[in-house]
């Protein structure tokens, strides 16, 4: 049985290059890609929201090598 998330989900419409959710799938399994993005998205934010400042996109693109 599935494990309630302790933190309430919104359900969103996400767009992602072909052939990455099923690579995700593929790398993680039971995880699910869904929760490897929620859990991606999330550390994402709490690091920009650790910074004093907010990056830009350039930046962003920069430092994951874009």
């Amino acid at each position: 049985m599935r494990r309630k998330s302790d933190i309430p989900l919104t359900k969103h419409t996400l767009n992602l290059f072909e052939g990455d959710w099923n690579k995700l799938r593929a790398m993680y399994g039971r995880a699910g890609a869904s929760r490897i993005i929620r859990e991606v998205t999330r550390a994402f934010i709490n690091k920009v929201e650790a910074r004093v400042t907010v990056p830009s996109i350039e930046d962003i693109d920069v430092e994951i090598g874009i």
